[in-house]
């Protein structure tokens, strides 16, 4: 098993050497927090949490305001279960788009998403609002306005909630369709 990866290692940084992008959002991200970037979502696919996040962390080290190494690893302390880490993370990555104008409605349907699980509602509802304002591709609207949803849920606006889970489902996000049927079931009880 070893071996196999440390194969995929060698293998993935031989493609990443061969095919190295620079940052989408930021243009001035020094080559090796690219390569340190790229081997942390590597080992965050393969689920080796602690060395992805290890990773995560050499990036920043080179770029510390490197926005999307941010951003991915407060995905790796999500996955790790790690929800203070998370938040302070995606916060600060959020401060980073919006002081660096990055077009990246990820980061507003996730702090907005974070912003909820911590409770801070009118702060979730004024993120999600922002993103909703960002043109971006119609799979990454659809989370947007998924998460939005399961707020409006949260606090009891089932009908706007509804209606975002619908525009939703129609960006093609499928989860939302689930959350609708949860939706129905919900009013269902309530009426009887």
């Amino acid at each position: 098993m070893k071996k196999i990866v440390i194969f995929l290692l060698l293998m993935a940084n031989f493609v990443v050497g061969e095919d190295l992008k620079r940052d989408k959002w930021q243009n001035d991200i020094p080559l090796k927090a690219i390569e340190f970037e790229n081997s942390a979502i590597i080992h965050l696919q393969m689920n080796i949490i602690d060395r992805a996040i290890g990773y995560f962390h050499k990036a920043l080290r080179e770029k510390p305001n490197y926005y999307l190494a941010l951003y991915n690893l407060a995905l790796a302390y999500y996955a790790k279960g790690d929800l203070d880490s998370t938040y302070k993370i995606l916060e600060k990555a959020y401060g980073i788009a919006k002081k660096d104008d990055i077009k990246d409605v990820m980061i507003y349907s996730l702090f907005g998403y974070a912003n909820m699980l911590k409770g801070n509602e009118n702060r979730s509802m004024s993120i999600y609002e922002e993103g909703m304002k960002i043109q971006a591709s119609s799979k990454k609207r659809g989370l947007l306005f998924n998460n939005y949803a399961l707020l409006e849920f949260r606090k009891g606006n089932y009908a706007k909630a509804r209606e975002l889970f619908e525009k939703a489902g129609e960006l093609g996000n499928t989860k939302s369709i689930q959350n609708l049927e949860m939706i129905n079931k919900i009013q269902t009880r309530t009426k009887k």
